[in-house]
Order: C-alpha cells, then sequence, then structure tokens
C-alpha cells in the first residue's frame, strides 16, 4: 500500500512538471510572437520615416539672375487731335447760297465747301470798278497837267536866270507848276485807294467761295442752303487725314525730349509709335506743362486718350517677375543654395509691368519663381529641370 502512495505521488509530480513544462512553452511562444510584432512596428516606422524624408525634398521652379539692361522711360497719357483742325469763315455777311458737303464727308484740296450768294458782292465789286477806272483818268489828265507845267516851268526859270522875264512871272509860272503836282500827286492817293479797294471787293468776291486747302473730312456744317449768316462766323470746319496725339510734360522732363524721338503710343491692347513733331517754348499757364504733339500714323478716334511712353535712357539693374515677391512687414524673396532655401530680404526700387527692380540679390542667385508660397527658410527642395 505504501508502495502505491508512492507512484500516485510520482505521478502527480511528472504531471505538474508537464503543466509548468507546457506554461514556459506558451510562455516563450508569446514573447516571440509579441518581439515578431515590435520588430514590425519599428520597421514600418523606419519606412514611413523614410518616405517622409522623401517626400520633404519639395519642387521648385528657379529663375537664374543677372544684371538686365532696360530702358529708361517716363510716361504720359495724351489726347488724339487732328494735324490740322480749322473752323473758316466767310469775310462779308450773306445768305448761303449752297452747302456742297455734309459732316463726315471726305475731301479734297480745292473742293468747295460752301458757298456765298454773290449778287451784292458783284455789285460793289462792279461799282468799285468803275471809281477805279474814273480814278484812272483823272490821273492821266493831272499827270499830263503836271508834265506841262513842269516844262513850262523850266523855261520860265532860264529866262529869269537870265533876267529876260520880271519875279512875277516866274513866281505866277512856279505857283502852276507846284498847284498841277499836288493835284497829279492826289489823283495818284485817290486811284490807289480804289484800287486797294477794289481788290478788297475782289476778294470777298472770291471768298464768297470757300474751298479745302487740305485732305480730310467735314467735322461740322452748322448752316443750310438759304440761312444768313454774319461775317467772321464759322460755316464749316475741316481737318486733314492726319492724327497726332498732344499730352503735356513737366519742366523736370523737357530736357528729356527732343523733336524727332521716337515714342510708344498705346490705346487699350493696340500700340503704334509715333514720332515728337512740336514741343511748345512756353508752358500751359493752368497746368505749368509744355505742350509736345507727336505725329502717328494710325487712325485713332479724335479725342481717345492714350498712353504714351518716352524712352530716355538706359540702367542696368536686377529685375525679377513681381510675383516672387512675398511680404509680411518687408518685402522678401526665396532663393536656392545647395538645395536649401534660404531667404533674402529686398528692396523695391521700380516696378514696370510684371518685373520689379530690386536691391539685396545678386547675380547667379537661384530665385524661386514657382512654388515659393510652400516652402520656408531652411527647407530642403529639388529644383525642377527646366
Amino acid at each position: 500500500m505504501h508502495t502505491q502512495i508512492n507512484k500516485r505521488a510520482c505521478a502527480r509530480k511528472l504531471i505538474k512538471k508537464r503543466k509548468i513544462g507546457r506554461k514556459s512553452f506558451m510562455k516563450r511562444i508569446l514573447t516571440l510572437l509579441m518581439a515578431g510584432m515590435i520588430m514590425l512596428t519599428f520597421t514600418g516606422c523606419d519606412k514611413a520615416t523614410a518616405e517622409e524624408e522623401v517626400q520633404s525634398f519639395k519642387t521648385v521652379e528657379v529663375q537664374e539672375l543677372k544684371q538686365e539692361v532696360m530702358p529708361v522711360q517716363i510716361k504720359y497719357t495724351g489726347t488724339v487731335k487732328a494735324d490740322v483742325q480749322k473752323s473758316i469763315a466767310f469775310k462779308s455777311g450773306g445768305k448761303i447760297s449752297n452747302v456742297h458737303v455734309s459732316k463726315g464727308d471726305h475731301i479734297k484740296p480745292g473742293q468747295t465747301l460752301v458757298s456765298l450768294d454773290k449778287t451784292d458782292l458783284s455789285l460793289q465789286a462792279n461799282g468799285s470798278k468803275s471809281k477805279l477806272d474814273a480814278a484812272a483818268n483823272d490821273v492821266k489828265k493831272t499827270k499830263d497837267s503836271y508834265e506841262y507845267q513842269n516844262d513850262y516851268f523850266t523855261k520860265v526859270e532860264k529866262l529869269y536866270e537870265q533876267k529876260a522875264i520880271s519875279m512875277d512871272d516866274y513866281n505866277k509860272a512856279r505857283l502852276s507848276r507846284d498847284s498841277a503836282e499836288a493835284s497829279y500827286n492826289q489823283a495818284v492817293n485817290q486811284y490807289n485807294a480804289m484800287k486797294q479797294d477794289y481788290e478788297n471787293k475782289l476778294e470777298l468776291l472770291s471768298d464768297a467761295t470757300i474751298k479745302s486747302d487740305v485732305e480730310g473730312y467735314v467735322l461740322d456744317v452748322p448752316y443750310e442752303k438759304g440761312e444768313m449768316v454774319g461775317a467772321g462766323t464759322p460755316v464749316v470746319t475741316i481737318r486733314n487725314d492726319k492724327n497726332i496725339v498732344r499730352t503735356g510734360i513737366t519742366q523736370e522732363d523737357l530736357g528729356n525730349v527732343k523733336v524727332g524721338d521716337t515714342v510708344t503710343i498705346k490705346l487699350k491692347d493696340e500700340t503704334t509709335e509715333g514720332v515728337v513733331k512740336n514741343i511748345g517754348q512756353v508752358p500751359d499757364p493752368a497746368t505749368r506743362t509744355y505742350d509736345v504733339d507727336i505725329a502717328i500714323h494710325k487712325d485713332y478716334p479724335l479725342e481717345s486718350i492714350v498712353n504714351i511712353t518716352f524712352d530716355i535712357g538706359e540702367e542696368n539693374g536686377m529685375w525679377i517677375p513681381i510675383e516672387a515677391i512675398l511680404s509680411s512687414n518687408i518685402d522678401y524673396v526665396y532663393v536656392v543654395e545647395e538645395d536649401k532655401v534660404i531667404r533674402k530680404t529686398v528692396e523695391i526700387e521700380e516696378v514696370r509691368g510684371t518685373l520689379v527692380k530690386v536691391k539685396g540679390l545678386k547675380a547667379n542667385d537661384k530665385l524661386i519663381i514657382r512654388g515659393m508660397k510652400s516652402v520656408r527658410d531652411g527647407d530642403l527642395v529639388k529644383i525642377k529641370e527646366q
């Protein structure tokens, strides 16, 4: 019986040992599994970190800077005007007999525009001609008389010197000569006055027909056939077919602009060239600017407002795209040095369209012109190949 009890105790110990062995085995398996999971976790982290490092190299576009020569410019606005524009009037009043053109018509030199009734003017001219003819006859008569009296006096004067006639006869002959000379001079003066009057009447008669002296266009015809018009009142306004642009420049810029200079004229999106034709020598009393007329070949509408650019020289500088400049309290840009973003402060000197002249950069700097808003000072970047 004692032997059986010992066998049972041994069996219990064996079972207990087996149970302990199983537990240890399970623990070892769990330990290995946990170690594997930890290794997988760290491996995943390493992969993510590596991917993040690759992704941190952002792609940007750069422009390698250099000193550039740009024109020095001054800008003004101007107004399109006709090169020649005139309002024409009759020198005498009367009734309009005919209007030969309408507003907007194209005209040529010598073309009749407006006519005045010539009836009264013709009568006046004819009357003046009659007076002129009468004055011419008076001149002829008084001239003949003067020449006769002058010859006679010359003979009397010789006889008087020879003491062949009395002083009384001598004085009478001289008085007759002087009187004939005065009559002649008066007749000549009267003739000259009549001649001037006749020429004036002829001029008024000729002026009663207004003709164009330019090729161009009719701007206005304010009167119609049959209407009465006063002397000096404009009856037609015309212009030639050439345009100019007129602007006013300051005294400061006056020395930079010369007759013959080429300028750029822009109306909306259309650009053309012009040539300085005339520069005023006296400033406008209201604006204190000097008128400058610029000849152009474009048929822009009259009174259009245009932009004018005068090129007056050249200057060197560092010019960059305006969109490359960022701003907080100061203006700055980003450049790339050895794949690293560097922030540089700049000072804006001049803005010209989409370009800006700045201080603070040097030649060969690699300026970020695309992607600058997504980087910061010190970031690593990759430059996109152009």
